[in-house]
């Protein structure tokens, strides 16, 4: 059936393919669909359309006025009552009656007192309830009659301002600040309306100007200076107070450039915060400061002195400022520029090890644009810790009598001519006297002051000859000298000691390690002593003096550090006075491996220490370590020392 099906599709198929493509003629045409033909016709004018009636639900427009004049009616009412309610009601408060008046000077001296009167009127129907006056002062503001207590923010009560009435206070305070600055003082009003929790407020500022300052600062300092010349700066303060001004603080400012050498007197602490003597009326403090100033040519560097009081002893700020003073120094480049360097330090201050020679190599160059003639380079030291049979200068003659070298035309041609931009370098040597010999333990806090000159002559615009002059200073600081030594004892000492000697394999033999520490001519802090234990040595425990802490940790078998900590050590320890001294026991049992040798007890002991005079970490280091050879005991006799079996 489905092939039948098939066969019609194709046959089909086939007749419409030849109907289409054939060519031959007489063919029957096909038979279109015929079309329904219809004519309209286009009016000429335009239809009349009757108009769409309105549903009789809708309202009709009279209605819609009437209702929409009724609602404009309702809100103009009620805009009306609120309006009423606003400016007449009498349980409600306008910010703008609330009116405050203060009165008071526009200009005091810092330091004296300030009394403002303030006035608050209250132009509202209804009362202000629990009315405070809060008054918030600017920083460093102090308590009337307590000037030693801050005051930042006060609240006086006003408690209940009826409509019409007012209430007054009287704000007392101390202000301080520097000459003409501008202190505001805020005043805010805060009280509350009958049967409200809500809190309303009303603020006004009032401004007061500084004219005049308890503390008359003056800073005094150079306009211009050599980089790297020593400057003295002074820093005066004079009361200007009608009482006296207790105890106030002195703080410095310095530039990047600035480097501290000392004050007159001493910074109370770190080196830029003074504590000064109490002032009476018209009173005076001075402090002198000296430093050297480093920078580029032409650059200006300011300085800046502020005194008054602070919070706490630490406080590195001032809480309210007496005075103030500014000052700025240009830097210029000398005529001719020295540079000073020890053992290739150029630093300002040279910590030096008394056990070493010290080199100094100077050099010069001529900066001016002309030739300079005549050149000479004096160079001074000048303190106890020198060795005049130590110093060496090639080219310089050294003067013992006043420790003083001198280069010129004579020794050095070079100085005689030296034209623009030539530059040349001397040096010579020196060293101390030993901390530890006879001469040098008397010693305390040894230091030596380098000052190098030059002197010469210029031609001026004029071709009149004019000095040129450069001066450049170092200070040299010695550490203290520290010795350290160690010895073993078996027969002497502070113990008894036991077993056999010479030592013998498998049994134990205790002996006493002495230590000892000399310290020369500065305090010294965090002063400590170390060594190990090898593996074969055991630690017994007993120490003495009982006065001195040794520490040990390790095995109690064998093995371990010992440490003895001597914390502070006194200047002339051991040269002026006995040496720190400590021993302490320990226990040898050897082994077949060690017979015939001499084994280690102790391994090289090392100290170290702070030296509080020059800020130094010092250091000693014995060379050998501690063995069973007992050298510095009497009676001590060869092969004592070896192990046997």
């Amino acid at each position: 059936m489905e092939g039948e099906i098939g066969n019609e599709k194709e046959n089909r198929l086939e007749r419409l393919k030849r109907l289409l493509y054939a060519r031959q003629r007489g063919l029957k045409p096909l038979r279109r669909s015929g079309l329904e033909s219809r004519t309209n016709e286009t009016p000429t004018a335009w239809r009349h359309v009757e108009p769409l009636k309105l549903a009789s639900s809708l309202p009709s427009t009279k209605l819609l006025k009437r209702i929409l004049w009724w609602t404009a009616g309702f809100f103009l009412l009620a805009a009306a009552v609120a309006l009423f309610v606003f400016y007449r009601g009498n349980n409600l408060i306008l910010a703008s009656n609330v009116v405050l008046k203060v009165t008071g000077p526009l200009e005091i001296a810092a330091g004296q007192e300030l009394s403002l009167q303030v006035e608050v009127e209250n132009k509202n129907n209804a009362a202000l309830e629990l009315a405070d006056l809060i008054v918030e002062y600017p920083s460093g503001t102090r308590q009337a009659g307590a000037v030693d207590k801050a005051l930042a923010r006060e609240r006086l009560p006003l408690g209940t301002i009826a409509p019409g009435q007012s209430a007054r206070k009287l704000v007392r305070a101390v202000l301080f600040g520097e000459k003409g600055a501008r202190v505001p003082i805020k005043l805010t009003v805060e009280y509350r309306l009958a049967q409200s929790s809500a809190i309303f407020d009303k603020t006004e500022n009032y401004e007061v100007t500084i004219g005049s300052t308890p503390l008359l600062l003056s800073l005094n300092v150079p306009a211009e200076v050599n980089s790297n010349q020593e400057i003295l700066l002074e820093v005066e303060a004079q009361s200007n107070a009608e009482s006296v001004i207790t105890n106030p603080v002195l703080i410095m400012s310095y530039p990047a450039g600035f480097r501290f050498i000392q004050a007159t007197p001493v910074p109370t602490r770190g080196q830029n915060i003074w504590s000064l003597p109490s002032l009476k009326p018209g009173a005076r403090a001075r402090v002198q400061i000296r430093g050297t100033l480093e920078g580029q040519d032409d650059e200006q560097e300011s300085f800046r002195a502020a005194a008054g009081t602070i919070e706490t002893d630490t406080a590195l700020e001032l809480a309210a400022t007496y005075g103030s003073a500014f000052e700025t120094v240009t830097i210029k480049r000398p005529f001719v520029g020295l540079d000073v360097a020890l053992n290739q330090s150029t630093a300002s201050e040279y910590i030096a090890d008394s056990r070493e020679p010290v080199r100094v190599d100077i050099g010069w160059v001529n900066n001016l644009p002309g030739e300079i003639t005549a050149g000479e380079i004096q160079a001074t030291l000048a303190g106890r810790p020198l060795d005049p049979t130590s110093v060496s200068a090639p080219k310089g003659f050294y003067n013992s009598t006043q420790n003083t070298i001198l280069w010129n035309q004579t020794s050095d041609s070079k100085l005689a001519q030296i034209s623009a931009g030539d530059a040349g370098q001397i040096s010579f040597t020196f060293a101390s006297l030993s901390l530890v010999s006879a001469e040098g333990a008397a010693l305390r806090q040894p230091v030596l002051d380098l000052v190098v000159k030059f002197k010469g002559k210029h031609l001026d615009d004029n071709g009149k000859a004019v000095p040129v002059y450069s001066e450049v200073k170092r200070k040299i600081k010695f550490s203290s000298a520290v010795q350290l030594a160690a010895k073993t004892l078996q027969r002497t000492g502070a113990f008894t000691n036991h077993g056999p000697l010479p030592p013998k394999v498998g049994a134990e033999t205790s002996y006493t390690i002495v230590w000892s520490v000399l310290n020369s001519a500065n305090s010294l802090d965090a002063a400590q002593v170390s060594a190990t234990l090898p593996p074969y040595v055991r630690w017994l425990g007993a120490t003495k003096p009982s006065s001195e802490t040794v520490k040990f940790s390790g095995a109690e078998s064998s093995g371990g550090e010992v440490v003895w900590q001597l914390g502070q050590v006194a200047p002339g320890t051991g040269t002026a006075g006995p040496a720190r001294e400590v021993s302490f026991q320990v226990a040898l049992t050897p082994s077949v491996s060690q017979v015939g040798s001499a084994p280690v007890l102790v391994s090289e002991a090392t100290l170290s220490a702070f030296d509080t005079f020059t800020k130094a970490t010092l250091t000693a280091k014995l060379k050998r370590a501690l063995d069973t050879v007992l050298v510095n005991e009497a009676g001590f006799q060869l092969g004592e020392d070896r192990v046997v079996k």
